[in-house]
């Protein structure tokens, strides 16, 4: 429970606090966690136990979960990614990162330009978001990420046929 409650504090880090430390969300909630965890006197097993739940949570770090609770946290993070809520992220997140353009003017679903979605929103869907449901670690999450999944790729292919492709 404490790693799902603070596996993202990185990302209210102030600033002087992600200088300091890293650029990485993951990095930052795993010190601003041990800070926490120590002054409210965790055992050192607990405190390993959740810092690893939290590192091991993000995509981008690639740590691999060693305890059924970093695979539970893992995967409910992943599956905060899918879905209708998790399209309503992608499309708050392009926005807030200033990603200049919906997606590729002649491959809107990235099917044969190399995918970029840090110029294209779309690019997303295939670079990251179709994957995590291949990476679920529980039975659980298999099975809510391949419904959230197929709701995803629903909207692509509205998309599509709103395209007029």
């Amino acid at each position: 429970g404490a790693a799902a409650l603070l596996h993202d504090l990185g990302r209210a880090a102030t600033p002087e606090i992600a200088q300091d430390v890293a650029d990485h969300h993951a990095d930052l909630s795993v010190y601003v966690a041990k800070v926490m965890l120590r002054e409210q006197h965790v055992s050192q097993e607990r405190q390993e136990a959740i810092l690893h739940a939290i590192l091991a949570h993000s995509f981008s770090r690639g740590v691999e979960p060693q305890t059924l609770e970093a695979r539970i946290v893992r995967d409910a993070d992943r599956i905060d990614a899918l879905g209708a809520i998790g399209i309503l992220r992608w499309a708050i997140t392009g926005v807030v990162r200033h990603i200049p353009n919906s997606y590729h003017p002649d491959d809107p679903f990235g099917e044969q330009h190399t995918l970029d979605d840090a110029r294209y929103m779309l690019d997303h869907f295939p670079r990251k978001l179709l994957r995590l449901e291949e990476t679920m670690l529980t039975a659980t999450g298999r099975t809510l990420a391949r419904e959230r999944t197929a709701f995803m790729q629903h909207y692509l292919e509205e998309f599509k046929h709103e395209l007029g492709m």
